[in-house]
């Protein structure tokens, strides 16, 4: 069973706003002069929100950035979260989204969609003047960055490269997510010659990670939550950011925009899909693949570009005299 809600939020939201260092921040909130209040994530909205009902000349920013997946639930106390949540969204003024899937699924019909600003996960900093070319072929190498939320998309991972033998090769740079076990993920990473394991990473190592490779593994499990359904992987911006394509499947919203945007290829989340796609993409020395590489977005595409700084400035115009 696919489940990330422990590694989102180890404690419960409740129990975050009643901390001791939330009543501080109250405090701090209700005597600042600040003229507009941007809160980050479900908690912190609902702790600001709170304190700007005291101050109705404030502007109120929810920066949501995941859907919290306690409240995603469906138990009782999810659905009064949602209460909650939808009364107190009407005192804000702009919510910051990073996926369109979030309103189109959650938010709307509680929030007039001028009210919403999507900004997409986009990559911290500025592109690199020039991409280093793909690495010869074979063998065809994939890059897997990030959290590992899913048993299914680690299983068919470890299966391609048996089956393959060599013909790919795995480069794993992150983490196993907790409720995935140790003897599990080592059973299935460590021992295999074609799967390499390289732990954590840090944003500045991107570059030379996905310089290696061909491909950017971004496979969505169809069992997750609606959080990992609705959202954008930051696999398919690293994908752009470097010049690879990002690999997903078809069905999900990932793999809607991979395919509406030029940035990658789908396929069924299934061995024999994934193989048939890859051997694809290397026959007649890469050709296909090269193809499609050549015909993505600029890698600028991929970068902040102004966009939170259009938004706030898209507020503060419009903020009544």
């Amino acid at each position: 069973m696919y489940d990330s809600a422990t590694d989102k939020v180890v404690e419960t939201i409740t129990q975050r706003i009643f901390s001791l260092k939330f009543p501080r921040l109250m405090l701090a909130l209700l005597r600042t002069d600040a003229t507009v209040l941007w809160a980050w994530g479900l908690d912190a909205c609902f702790l600001v929100t709170f304190a700007a009902l005291l101050k109705p000349n404030v502007r109120l920013i929810w920066d949501i950035t995941d859907l919290n997946p306690r409240v995603l639930s469906g138990g009782w106390g999810a659905r009064l979260l949602q209460k909650v949540e939808w009364m107190l969204l009407k005192r804000s003024d702009l919510l910051l989204l990073t996926s369109e899937a979030f309103y189109t699924n959650y938010y709307r019909g509680n929030i007039a969609r001028d009210r919403v600003k999507v900004i997409e996960n986009y990559l911290p900093g500025a592109p690199s003047s020039t991409l280093p070319p793909a690495p010869e072929l074979p063998p065809f190498v994939i890059v897997y960055s990030g959290i590992f939320r899913s048993l299914a998309i680690l299983n068919v991972l470890r299966e391609v490269a048996e089956q393959m033998r060599g013909e790919v090769v795995f480069h794993l740079h992150g983490y196993p997510d907790r409720t995935i076990p140790p003897a599990t993920f080592k059973q299935l990473i460590f021992g295999s010659p074609w799967i390499h394991f390289h732990g954590r990473f840090k944003q500045e190592d991107l570059a030379e990670i996905y310089a290696k490779a061909h491909l950017s593994w971004a496979f969505v499990d169809p069992e997750a939550n609606d959080n990992e359904r609705w959202l954008l992987t930051n696999r398919i911006y690293n994908a752009v950011a470097f010049g690879k394509l990002a690999l997903t499947n078809r069905g999900v919203y990932v793999g809607d925009i991979v395919h509406e945007r030029g940035i990658g290829v789908t396929c069924q989340l299934a061995v024999e899909d994934v193989i048939t796609t890859i051997r694809g993409l290397a026959a007649e020395n890469g050709a296909r693949y090269a193809e499609l590489t050549k015909a993505m977005p600029p890698p600028q595409s991929a970068y902040l570009a102004g966009h939170y700084c259009e938004a706030i400035n898209s507020l503060l115009n419009n903020s009544p005299s």
